[in-house]
This record gives structure tokens, C-alpha cells and sequence, in this order.
């Protein structure tokens, strides 16, 4: 697919629009149900008096920084010997190998991409 073409751009910025929509919404969950976890992780770690190596609070710190590598928000390049097949990134890719696969077998219609892109022209048009 050539980039540079503005159809062809458009589609990649809808999908990658689409992905990070997802990725946000994914970071907002585990946020969401890590925060309240974390305190009392942390109470837990104050009250029994944990040292670092026992650490509750630590342990649950090295789990979220797997999960940062595992939504991998802001598409950072993976270091540290994570794997590209244990992230969103790579589910992601292997849906749209599918639909690529459906719109070669023809099992897609082309005319409704069309059709898009039409729409897509004609708000550009009016913007």
C-alpha cells in the first residue's frame, strides 16, 4: 500500500485512529482497576511491614509495567526481550491479515471501501 497516496493515508490514519482508541480505552481499564488495588497493596506492605524483596506493592508495579509493554499506547518500540507476539499490536495485525484475506477472497465488497472513500472526499471537500 503506498502511503504517500491521500486515500491510501486516510486509511491508515482511520486505523491507526481506531487502534489507539482501543489501546486508550484498554490503559483506562487497567488504570482504573489498579488504582484502588495499589492502595491496598500498599496499606497491606505498611501494615505487615514488608521489605522490598516481599513487597506486594512492588510485585504489582512489575505486572503493570508488563501490562505498558503488553497495550503499548503510544507504539514504542519493544526492547527488554518482550516479544511482539504478546501485545495488542500483534492481535491487532493478525484481524486485519483476516479482512485482507476476506477482501482478497472477495468475500468483502470493494464497493463499500468506495463508498467510504467517496463520503470521505466529500467531507474533506466541505471542511
Amino acid at each position: 500500500m503506498d502511503n504517500n497516496q491521500p486515500e491510501n493515508f486516510r486509511w491508515v490514519l482511520i486505523k491507526k485512529g481506531f487502534v489507539f482508541q482501543l489501546k486508550l480505552g484498554a490503559d483506562a481499564l487497567r488504570d482504573f482497576i489498579l488504582s484502588p488495588i495499589s492502595i491496598i497493596l500498599l496499606i497491606t506492605d505498611v501494615l505487615c511491614r514488608h521489605d522490598a524483596k516481599n513487597s506486594l506493592f512492588y510485585k504489582m508495579m512489575k505486572y503493570g509495567r508488563l501490562s505498558d509493554h503488553w497495550i503499548n499506547l503510544f507504539e514504542i518500540k519493544q526492547g527488554f526481550g518482550f516479544r511482539k507476539n504478546k501485545n495488542v499490536d500483534h492481535w491487532i495485525d493478525k484481524v486485519e491479515t483476516i479482512i485482507n484475506e476476506q477482501q482478497h477472497a472477495g468475500k468483502m465488497s470493494q464497493a463499500a471501501k468506495d463508498k467510504i472513500d467517496a463520503y470521505l472526499d466529500k467531507i474533506s471537500r466541505h471542511s
